[in-house]
C-alpha cells in the first residue's frame, strides 16, 4: 500500500497572532536599535552585546584616563617649574653683581670708605635674595622642599637659618617615570652642605638586617644545603629555607634548629676575629655548605664551602643604619670608653656639649643630635658606612670636636683631626709654607723659636716639629722631662721590674740626671739581656727581656710613671718591647682633647707663652698668648678646619664681613668660590631647564599617543554612520514587509469561522 502526501491542515489563528507579532517586534527592535546607534554615535550601550569588542574598549579608555591623569600632572608640573624657574633668574645677576662688588673692594685700591660700601650693597643683595628664597606660589614655599607650609629661610644673628629640608615633590609623568616639580632650598641655594663623615665600618651582630649587608645592596635569601659528618653517626644534611629571616640572628636560629636534637649539633656565630661574618662549626667532625641548584644564598652569605672541621664566612660589609649598636661601630669596639664625655659641637651661634651616654643606636644619636638646639641635619654619607651632618645656618662655621674622651672620633665627624692636611685647612686656602715665616715662639724663659713647617703635610707633622724643638736624647735631663717638672728620682727611687722569668728587680735610680743614666741604669742589671732603649722619634723608653716567655711588667709608681714606662708586655715574646708611652719634654704640642686645635706649652719658665700672629700661626690657629705662670698650663689653638655650607647666602654674608674688614685673603678665597657658585647656580637653572623639556617632550608624544588610541577607541565603540544607514534602510523595508504579510493574514473572511 502507497503512502501520499501528509496534507497539511489549518493553522491556529493564536499561532499566526504569535508569530506575526514576534516578527513585528523583532523588525521593531531591530530598527530601533539602527535609529539609537546613529542618534548616539554608538556600537553598543551595553558591555554583553559584544563581550569581546567591550574588553579591547575598556582597556583603551583606562588607558586614555590614566594619559589624562598625567597631562593634568604635566600642566601642574610645568607651572611650578615654570615659576621656580623665572623666580631664580635674578640670583644669576645677583651673584655676577657679587663679583663684581668683590673685586672692586679686593687689594689696595680701593678705601675702607669704599668697601664699607661696598659691604652695604651686600647687604641689600642678600635681602634681595633672602626674598626670591621665600617666594611662594599657589600656597606652596617654592624652594622649601616637602616643608613647604612656611618660609624657608629666616635671617638670624649674621646668620642665614634654612628651614625646608632636600625633598622632591614628584609626580608621574609617564609609565614608571617620576619628575620633581620643586626645586628645594639646598639645591637651589646650597643651603645645606653634607659634611660626609669617616668609615666607622660597624661590625657585624645578630640584629643586622639582611638588607643591610653587602654595603647596603642586601641579600636575596633562599634555602641552601648543609651537611655534617662526624665519621661515626650517619651523615646528616639538611635544607634550611632563610626566605622569611629578616637578621642575621634569624639565620643563626634556623641554621642551628636544622640540626637540634641530632647527633652533631651546629653552632652558629659571629666569628670573633674579624666581627665581619658569620662562622659555622658542627659539635664534631666536620662542616660543607653549598647552595641548591639556581641560588646564590650560601656564595652570598659567605659560607659556601667544605667540608671543614668549621667554615669562617666572608666580610658581609655591613652597612650602616638607624638599627647599628653604638657598640658596633668601628669593628665592634664603639665610641670609645668614655662614651659619656660626648661631643663639643659649634655651630657659629650656639656651643654645647652633645652627651651621647644614653645613645644605644645609630637612631639615638640622630634624636640626640635633632634635638641638641644646634640647628643640625643628620643622615649618612653616601657609601653608608659613615654618618653626614651639617648644618642649617649659612654664614656661619660648624666644628665639632671632643669633650674630653674620644666620641668625634668614633663617629667620624670631628671636624680637625691630626691627620687632617695642612692644604685642607681654612676652606681649602692651607697654610702658607714658602719658608718665608715659620711658627715664632716666645717661650716662658723669654727666649725666641721658630718651627721650620716646610715639610709638614698634616697637623700631626706640625706638632712633631714643635716636639722636636727639645731634644729627647740620651743627653735631656730628667729635670726636663714633663714639661719641666721632671722625674721623682730622690732618695730611694726605685724602678721595679717583673722579668719574664717571674723574678723581681729593684733598679735604683737616685742618682741618675740624665735620660742615658736611666738607660744604663737599667742595662747594667743583666747586659744583653735586660735592655734598655731610648725611642727618640717617638718620645719614649723600651724595655726588652729575655728571661723566659712570661710577662715583662714595669710596676706602677711615680717614678715609672714619669718616665713613662708603667705598664706590661704579656705575649711571651723576647723580642717584643715593653713601649712606654709619649713623654714631653719642656716645650710641648698635642692635639686639644676638649674641641680641636692644636694646644702648646712650656715649662721653661714662668713668664707668657706667645705664639707670634703671622700669616703661619694664624692658618694653623695658634696664634695667641698663654699668659698665666702655670708651665703646664696649655695655649690652646682654634680648629680652622670648621665645615661651612657656603652657597649663595654663605658666600654673600662671608663676603660682606670680608668688606667690612678688608681682609684680602678671605676675598681671594671667595672670588673663586663666587666663581665656582654661579657655574653651579646657572647648572640647577639649566638642570630645571631640563626637566621643563622632558615634560614638553613628554606631552607632545601623549598627544600623539591619544590620538592613535582614540582611533582605535572609536574603531571598537563608534558608529559608522554610512553603513547604520544602509542597515536602517533595509530594516524599514523588513518592517514595511512585516507589516504587509500581518495585514494581509489578518484580513477575515468566511473560512476563519467555519
Amino acid at each position: 500500500m502507497s503512502l501520499g502526501p501528509i496534507l497539511p491542515g489549518r493553522l491556529p489563528t493564536s499561532l499566526l497572532t504569535s508569530r506575526l507579532a514576534q516578527n513585528i517586534q523583532a523588525s521593531s527592535l531591530s530598527l530601533a536599535r539602527v535609529q539609537d546607534q546613529i542618534s548616539s554615535g554608538k556600537k553598543y550601550f551595553l558591555p554583553s552585546e559584544n563581550p569581546t569588542s567591550s574588553i579591547r574598549a575598556l582597556i583603551l579608555q583606562k588607558s586614555l584616563e590614566s594619559r589624562k591623569q598625567i597631562q593634568a600632572n604635566i600642566v601642574t608640573d610645568r607651572t611650578f617649574l615654570a615659576n621656580s624657574e623665572s623666580t631664580l633668574a635674578p640670583v644669576s645677576d645677583l651673584l655676577n653683581r657679587a663679583k663684581g662688588a668683590l673685586q672692586a673692594g679686593l687689594g689696595d685700591a680701593s678705601t675702607a670708605v669704599e668697601r664699607t660700601a661696598l659691604a652695604n650693597e651686600v647687604v641689600s643683595m642678600l635681602q634681595g635674595a633672602l626674598g626670591i628664597a621665600n617666594a611662594s606660589f599657589q600656597g606652596r614655599y617654592l624652594f622649601a622642599g616637602t616643608q613647604n607650609s612656611q618660609p624657608p629661610f629666616q635671617l638670624i644673628n649674621g646668620a642665614v637659618r634654612y628651614l625646608g629640608d632636600g625633598g622632591a615633590i614628584n609626580s608621574f609623568v609617564d609609565a614608571g617615570t617620576l619628575v620633581a616639580n620643586n626645586v628645594d632650598g639646598a639645591t637651589a641655594f646650597g643651603a645645606l652642605k653634607a659634611n660626609t663623615g669617616s668609615d666607622i665600618n660597624p661590625a657585624l651582630t645578630t640584629s643586622t638586617r639582611i638588607g643591610d649587608l653587602l654595603a647596603g645592596r642586601g641579600i636575596t635569601l633562599g634555602k641552601i644545603e648543609l651537611t655534617l659528618d662526624d665519621g661515626v653517626n650517619p651523615i646528616q644534611s639538611a635544607v634550611v629555607d632563610l626566605t622569611s629571616a629578616q637578621t642575621i640572628g634569624d639565620i643563626k636560629t634556623r641554621l642551628e634548629n636544622a640540626f637540634a636534637g641530632g647527633p652533631v649539633t651546629l653552632g652558629v656565630d659571629i666569628d670573633p676575629t674579624s666581627k665581619m661574618g658569620l662562622r659555622l662549626t658542627p659539635s664534631a667532625g666536620s662542616i660543607a655548605v653549598r647552595d641548591i641548584t639556581g641560588s646564590t644564598v650560601a656564595r652570598d652569605l659567605g659560607i659556601l664551602g667544605g667540608p671543614a672541621a668549621s667554615i669562617v664566612g666572608d666580610d658581609l660589609d655591613p652597612a650602616l643604619s638607624i638599627y647599628t649598636s653604638v657598640s658596633a661601630l668601628n669593628g665592634g669596639t664603639g665610641i670609645g670608653s668614655t662614651a659619656g664625655t660626648g661631643l663639643l659641637i659649634d655651630n657659629g651661634l650656639t656651643s654645647k656639649v652633645v652627651d651621647l651616654s644614653s645613645a644605644n643606636t645609630v637612631q639615638d644619636i640622630f634624636n640626640t643630635l635633632r634635638q641638641s638646639g644646634l640647628d643640625l641635619v643628620v643622615g649618612f654619607n653616601s657609601e653608608r658606612n659613615g654618618l653626614a651632618i651639617s648644618s642649617r645656618l649659612s654664614g656661619k662655621q660648624l666644628t665639632i670636636g671632643e669633650n674630653g674622651g674620644t666620641n668625634a672620633s668614633g663617629l667620624g665627624i670631628r671636624t680637625m683631626t691630626p691627620d687632617t692636611f695642612l692644604a685642607d685647612l681654612n676652606f681649602g686656602a692651607g697654610v702658607l709654607q714658602d719658608g718665608s715665616e715659620s711658627i715664632r715662639i716666645l717661650r716662658r724663659d723669654g727666649t725666641n723659636v721658630d718651627v721650620d713647617i716646610g715639610n709638614a703635610v698634616t697637623i700631626r707633622d706640625v706638632i712633631d716639629a714643635i716636639n722636636a724643638v727639645d731634644e729627647f736624647s740620651g743627653s735631656t735631663p730628667l729635670a726636663d722631662l714633663n714639661l719641666g717638672t721632671g722625674v721623682p728620682v730622690g732618695g730611694g727611687s726605685q724602678l721595679d721590674i717583673t722579668r719574664r722569668d717571674g723574678s723581681n728587680v729593684s733598679i735604683d735610680l737616685s742618682g741618675t740626671s740624665t735620660l742615658q743614666e736611666v738607660v744604663d741604669a737599667i742595662n747594667a742589671v743583666d747586659a744583653g739581656n735586660l735592655v734598655a732603649s731610648i725611642d727618640a722619634t717617638n718620645h719614649r723608653l723600651t724595655l726588652t727581656d729575655n728571661s723566659g716567655i712570661g710577662d715583662l711588667t714595669v710596676a706602677t709608681n711615680d717614678i715609672s710613671t714619669a718616665l713613662g714606662m708603667a705598664g706590661s708586655e704579656t705575649s711571651g715574646d723576647t723580642a717584643a718591647a715593653l713601649t712606654g708611652v709619649y713623654v714631653p719634654v719642656k716645650l710641648f704640642a698635642r692635639f686639644n682633647t676638649f674641641g680641636n686645635g692644636i694646644e702648646i706649652a712650656d715649662g721653661s719658665g714662668s713668664g707668657p707663652l706667645t705664639i707670634d700672629s703671622n700669616t703661619v700661626a694664624i692658618a694653623l690657629g695658634i696664634d695667641g698668648t698663654q699668659s698665666g705662670s702655670d708651665p703646664t698650663a696649655f695655649l690652646a689653638g682654634r680648629d680652622v678646619n670648621g665645615q661651612k655650607n657656603g652657597g649663595v647666602f654663605g658666600i654673600l654674608l662671608e663676603l660682606e664681613q670680608a668688606l667690612r674688614k678688608g681682609d684680602n685673603q678671605t676675598m681671594s678665597r671667595l672670588e673663586a668660590e663666587l666663581t665656582a657658585e654661579i657655574d653651579r647656580f646657572n647648572a640647577v637653572r639649566a638642570e630645571t631647564g631640563s626637566r621643563m623639556k622632558l615634560l614638553d617632550d613628554v606631552e607632545s608624544r601623549l598627544l600623539d599617543d591619544n590620538l592613535q588610541i582614540q582611533e582605535a577607541l572609536s574603531k571598537e565603540t563608534d558608529t559608522d554612520i554610512t553603513e547604520a544607514i544602509l542597515q536602517m534602510t533595509q530594516q524599514q523595508a523588513t518592517f514595511e514587509t512585516t507589516l504587509k504579510v500581518a495585514a494581509q493574514t489578518f484580513s477575515l473572511n468566511l473560512l476563519n469561522f467555519i
